[in-house]
């Protein structure tokens, strides 16, 4: 066996063994957890090592991590604060860094969401539009940055307008010769980048906010990039995300979403709407289908077996289209599946989530911190 491989069992290892110690302390309520839990007043630190393979990677190990606290705790929503990173590098020298720092000043009620990544990563393109076909993926590799900034301040309660910034840039180092990204003149291929602006409004009335039990979420948001800020293309984008939790009984939650989004103007493929992956629609890859507009619903049954651990099955359907008024809502993709929930912190409420999806001739296995939604 190549060293490479040694390496990659050894690190699988010490995930497992992460994992195993963080359950029996968290079943003792001691203060080191899977997540290696720091508590310093309002404050934890939660990380974990990542390993994986596919052929797109070979071999891939990294680490995620994210500090949560609280900054005037008590005053206000009192939501708390989070930074958060990812470092992922792989056997084929492929590289995957994110930071995410999401402040909520609570006696403001202001909060401020800046979000940075590169990546030099492979990618999965099956085309655009509803009906593409599994057998019509196509690898490429792209070399990113990105950036956004939202500020947001709370006008009355529960309800909080912003403005946002994102700058982008990438470079296609790979594509595959003769396919669709190659030949089709989609807008995006070779080198570019986008600059725009935003603006936004939300209702938040959720009782808490990693695994709320109760209340409702609505954001909308509006964003426009120009060439005149400094990007290669011009196009509009309008989103809605709407979340409803509903507490049934002993626990039992109903946790329900729907989105919409359209976009006009010369949108580079990476851009345009799309589903898949550990957030929506799980079951298929993120990006299986994309196109200009996104409509999009999801449930959650979510069941507690004890203190710490609970199940949940999950369904959803959505489709996309290039105008709005060619969304075949009758014959929507159609996904579903179970996951195992870990309440690993009973304060914050922050759960380790398994999920297996299914979606149509896929399926896929998802391991995050957070809920989906």
């Amino acid at each position: 066996m190549e060293i490479k491989k040694i390496i990659f069992v050894l690190w699988v290892i010490v995930c497992l063994l992460t994992f195993a110690s963080g359950m029996r302390a968290n079943d003792d309520d001691s203060d080191q957890s899977h997540t290696q839990k720091v508590e310093s007043a309002a404050r934890r630190l939660i990380y974990s090592p990542i390993a994986f393979y596919s052929p797109e990677t070979n071999l891939a190990y990294g680490a995620a991590g994210s500090l949560v606290f609280r900054i005037s705790p008590g005053q206000g929503r009192n939501r708390p604060s989070s930074i958060g990173a990812v470092f992922i590098h792989t056997q084929r020298n492929q590289l995957q860094l994110a930071m995410t720092n999401d402040v909520y000043l609570n006696k403001a009620g202001l909060r401020i969401l800046v979000k940075t990544a590169y990546l030099d990563y492979p990618d999965k393109f099956f085309g655009i539009g509803p009906q593409t076909r599994i057998d019509d993926e196509e690898i490429f590799t792209s070399r990113q940055f990105e950036f956004s900034l939202d500020v947001e301040k709370e006008v009355f309660a529960h309800f909080s307008m912003g403005a946002r910034v994102q700058w982008d840039s990438w470079d296609l180092t790979e594509v595959v010769v003769g396919g669709q990204l190659e030949n089709n003149n989609i807008p995006g291929i070779g080198s570019g980048q986008v600059a725009g602006m935003g603006l936004s409004a939300s209702w938040d009335t959720r009782d808490r906010f990693y695994s709320p039990t109760r209340g409702s979420w609505l954001r909308l948001q509006a964003d426009i990039f120009e060439r005149v800020l400094g990007g290669d293309f011009a196009f509009s984008r309008f989103s809605l995300d709407a979340r409803r939790y509903l507490r049934l009984f002993s626990n039992h939650v109903l946790a329900l979403n729907g989105k919409v989004e359209m976009q006009a103007g010369d949108v580079p493929f990476q851009y345009l709407a799309r589903f898949g992956g550990m957030y929506s629609m799980r079951g298929y890859f993120d990006g299986r289908f994309r196109d200009r507009d996104l409509v999009m619903a999801q449930m959650e049954y979510r069941m507690p077996l004890s203190r710490r651990w609970g199940v949940v099955a999950f369904g959803s359907a959505g489709t996309v289209a290039h105008r709005l008024n060619q969304l075949d809502l009758a014959r929507p993709l159609l996904a579903g599946g179970v996951g195992l929930r870990f309440v690993f912190d009973k304060k914050e409420h922050i759960v380790l989530r398994m999920d297996l999806g299914f979606g149509k001739d896929s399926s896929g296995i998802y391991f995050s911190i957070y809920e989906a939604f």
